[in-house]
């Protein structure tokens, strides 16, 4: 009887085992499933955030066309008139964070028959470097590295008295304006030693440049204690993933690397036979070389305030209104940039949902980017 009384007991304990162990099995399946379906939501999320992104890593060729079938009618009469007047360059057009047109016509360097692409690197010019470095200069202050109301002289150094009391924020507005001559652009070393070669004026002569950009590098520069080219790398290059933007510092042109060429006539048609000698540009150790897509990229993460802290981005868009030639459009900037024989136009919408950027190696002289820029930014409306 005891003996039976024991088998039932021990029958008992092996079902409450068993059922237990059911029980575990159905948490850790429904656990995992949850996990799963978790991570493909959030899969979802990162790739609807990063259309962009995508979309241009997916191909390296210009030539897209996802427009509908009457503004694809229109685009091919705008690419006519490009034709008709030998226009030389290449364009992209965004809207919501996907690619709606892009095209090129001649080439970036015409020696290896080398067209237009996606990773196509231009020189971007003086008003675009300072589009970059102010908004550089936000990041920094986002991750409290620097402060805006504090002036230069205290990250600088207070020898320096040309500095006076301008401050960071002054800098980026151009409220104060400092100027270097030419001369001197081939001896920079973009460091505090740099700052000996610069004066502070309102007024800029013929054998002068402006060199608040400059004071811009130098400044990113000595704040982060590296060169500015790998203060590039690890304030925009890393955290964008970005492909094709780097500082020039030698005279290794990159195959992708686009050439600039004189505006020269052919029986009366303008052709790429003349290219300009920009071999000697990395000397100046600070000039910003960026592919159509990392602009496109840059542009669109600066203006959505994804790339600092959005308390900054009415600041940001007031630096923008500095360099912004669109005539005081209220719902619109265009900045234009140019250095060394290449030129860059954006047209954009002030929040950065849509944008059109043209660039060009070869200056037309009929047709201006400017004219461009707004004739093809109307087909993202």
């Amino acid at each position: 009887m005891q003996k039976s009384k024991r088998k039932q007991e021990i029958t008992i304990i092996i079902l409450v085992i068993f059922i237990l162990g059911l029980g575990l099995l159905f948490f850790i399946d429904f656990h995992n499933t949850k996990e799963s379906v978790t991570s493909a939501e959030s899969d979802n999320t990162s790739s609807t955030k990063n259309n962009l992104d995508g979309a241009l890593s997916r191909s390296s060729n210009l030539g897209i066309n996802n427009l509908s079938e009457n503004k694809t009618k229109l685009l091919h009469n705008k690419n006519a008139k490009l034709l008709e007047n030998h226009y030389i360059g290449a364009y992209i057009g965004v809207s919501n964070n996907q690619i709606k047109f892009s095209g090129q016509i001649g080439y970036s360097n015409v020696a290896s028959k080398n067209r237009f692409a996606l990773d196509s690197s231009f020189l971007v010019g003086d008003n675009y470097q300072m589009f970059v470095n102010n908004a550089i200069l936000l990041k920094l202050a986002s991750n409290k590295k620097i402060r805006l109301n504090e002036s230069l002289e205290s990250y600088l150094g207070t020898e320096h008295s040309m500095l006076g009391k301008t401050t960071i924020k002054d800098l980026m507005l151009n409220e104060d304006h400092f100027v270097v001559r030419k001369s001197e652009l081939n001896k920079l070393t973009i460091s505090v030693n740099d700052l000996k070669r610069l004066r502070r004026s309102s007024e800029t002569t013929s054998n002068e440049i402006s060199a608040n950009e400059i004071l811009e590098c130098i400044l990113i520069s000595h704040v982060e204690k590296t060169t500015y080219n790998k203060a590039i790398e690890n304030l925009v290059v890393a955290p964008l993933g970005l492909a094709n933007t780097n500082v020039v510092v030698n005279r290794i042109m990159n195959l992708n690397d686009v050439r600039s060429y004189k505006y020269v006539l052919s029986d009366g048609i303008p052709v790429q036979s003349k290219e300009l000698n920009i071999k000697n540009l990395y000397k100046q150790k600070h000039l910003l070389r960026m592919s159509i897509s990392d602009i496109a990229l840059f542009t669109n993460n600066t203006f959505s305030g994804k790339y600092f802290s959005k308390k900054y981005l009415n600041l940001f868009k007031k630096t923008v209104t500095d360099i912004d030639v669109s005539g005081g459009t209220d719902n619109e900037y265009v900045i234009q940039s140019k250095g060394n024989g290449q030129y860059l136009t954006i047209d954009t919408n002030r929040n950065g949902t849509k944008f059109f950027i043209v660039l060009t190696n070869f200056k037309n002289k009929k047709l201006s980017d400017r004219k461009v820029a707004t004739d093809f930014y109307s087909l993202l409306s």
